[in-house]
């Protein structure tokens, strides 16, 4: 741990000692504003990566209701059918079992 720095009073600051502290404050409140532009950046990929999983979502379930309509009617011909069959299949993977 560093020793701190000799703390001033008012009659013992010298004008070179104020300049210092003030040009660290600037220093700091920059490094905190650009944190806060990667910190709002980062928010909005983050947003905007939730947006599209759930639009992705969204067009698995209408893919899936289609294939699932497609399914139990009896006019579908067997060629759709069995498209929707393999789409399903494709949407809901069997995972081996170990």
């Amino acid at each position: 741990m560093t020793q701190p720095a000799e703390r001033h009073t008012v009659d013992t600051i010298t004008s070179n000692a104020l300049d210092q502290l003030y040009a660290e404050v600037a220093t700091v409140r920059g490094q905190m504003r650009l944190l806060d532009a990667m910190r709002q950046s980062h928010m909005d990929a983050a947003c905007a990566a939730v947006q599209r999983a759930e639009r992705a979502e969204a067009a698995i379930e209408r893919v899936r209701a289609e294939c699932m309509a497609t399914l139990e009617s009896r006019h579908s011909h067997q060629f759709r059918r069995d498209q929707c069959e393999r789409i399903l299949a494709a949407l809901d993977p069997q995972e081996p079992q170990p």
